[in-house]
């Protein structure tokens, strides 16, 4: 896909003139729009009104959406086009002054050979963040969001590090984050409350359909861990310390152990130290046979670790490489780096053109996650030249191991 352009203004405060005490409210994704349009329906506009009638502030109030077309430039072939898209960008505030700011974009239609069972009709791309910039969550279903929302963090380049996501030296200690997490969740639910116009149901879907995948990821790492049936959690060596093992499983494994002295036999605390990269894969069936192939979609995410020795997760990327989302589909695994000191989420796509064969320059769902999850297990980003997972003449049918 060509290089793509958001276009976006400076803000300004101003007063909306019916209301004295009404303003514009100033947002990390302020958008030019082309063409404004109504995003609430009148029941909507009624429900997001009654937030201030109540006496009891809600747990997390809407005080600014918008919505309509904005001018994206990219190109077809060796001709410049411009792409008039549909945009919703707000912004949610909790009792202590904590903001959200959201925004989704409408891509393109999915490709045709995952249409009948995607999540999504068009290629969405969401963002939540914090009042800082940084980012809470992100939803991928085709492009990478850095693509398509340039603010969210920078755009995906070829064999770039900075394509993964920033590093960040002024992240908020890990309270805060989770406190800011808790508030991107229940935006989440304020925005379900809501009812938009039939023309923005697919931003509403995007907006609001992951809150309950959110809330499940963003548990404290034992009870994510325990809940799983398999995971991988890597040693220094970038060796499996856990592998297919529950925590009460190695627990176990280390109280029985008479020397104490192999990876398997460390306690848990010294397993979990420090913060880590994380991906968990889902994976199901194409309709829902296994004679014909199986689209898999990854999670993302940092781990860190707070209150020792269990933290939990956040800056949480869903990718559901063009087709269904992992919250629709069976978990698979969940793989944890080795300890490390960046603070960047790897958030690695295949930039070669969407393929379901995935042969001869092109790609498909397997090869998306693959990249990911090499990128999380070996820390190693490189760009798609011939002989990666991205560009080779391989046909995967079935989703990934960990380990390839």
């Amino acid at each position: 896909m060509g290089a793509i352009m958001m276009m976006t203004v400076g803000f300004v405060l101003t007063q909306t003139g019916k209301d004295a005490n009404a303003f514009e409210v100033p947002s990390v994704f302020e958008t030019y729009f082309v063409q404004e349009l109504p995003v609430l329906s009148r029941t909507g506009e009624a429900r997001l009104a009654s937030q201030e009638a109540t006496s009891t502030p809600p747990a997390i109030k809407i005080i600014s959406i918008k919505g309509g077309k904005v001018a994206i430039g990219g190109s077809r072939g060796t001709l410049p086009v411009v792409h008039n898209r549909k945009v919703v960008v707000g912004v949610a505030e909790d009792r202590r002054g904590r903001r959200v700011h959201f925004k989704v974009v409408r891509g393109d239609r999915v490709p045709s050979a995952e249409r009948a069972t995607a999540t999504f009709p068009f290629e969405m791309s969401a963002c939540f963040t914090d009042a800082d910039g940084n980012s809470m969550f992100q939803l991928a279903v085709g492009e990478p969001v850095g693509d398509t929302i340039p603010e969210c963090g920078p755009p995906h380049e070829e064999g770039a590090v900075e394509g993964l996501s920033a590093e960040s030296d002024t992240l908020p200690t890990a309270r805060e984050q989770a406190h800011r997490m808790k508030a991107t969740i229940n935006t989440m639910g304020a925005l379900a409350r809501l009812e938009f116009t039939h023309d923005f149901a697919e931003e509403f879907r995007a907006l609001t359909e992951a809150r309950q995948a959110l809330r499940k990821m963003h548990r404290s790492g034992e009870e994510r861990i325990t809940a799983s049936d398999s995971v991988i959690i890597l040693g220094e060596d970038g060796q499996p310390v856990i592998n297919g093992t529950t925590i009460a499983e190695a627990n176990l494994a280390f109280a029985m152990s008479s020397a104490g002295s192999s990876d398997l036999a460390k306690p848990m605390v010294t397993w979990m130290r420090g913060r880590r990269h994380i991906v968990e894969m889902h994976a199901s069936y194409i309709h829902n046979t296994a004679l014909l192939a199986e689209h898999s979609a990854t999670y993302t995410a940092r781990y860190e670790e707070s209150p020792a020795p269990f933290g939990k997760f956040y800056d949480i990327r869903s990718n559901c490489n063009h087709g269904r989302c992992p919250w629709e589909m069976t978990f698979r695994y969940l793989l944890f780096s080795a300890p490390r000191s960046s603070t960047h989420v790897h958030h690695w796509f295949c930039t070669t053109y969407y393929n379901p064969l995935s042969n001869w320059g092109s790609h498909n769902c397997h090869d998306d996650t693959v990249a990911v999850t090499r990128s999380v297990r070996l820390d190693t980003h490189w760009p798609d030249a011939w002989g990666t997972p991205c560009n080779d003449p391989y046909l995967r049918r079935y989703a990934p191991p960990w380990y390839e």
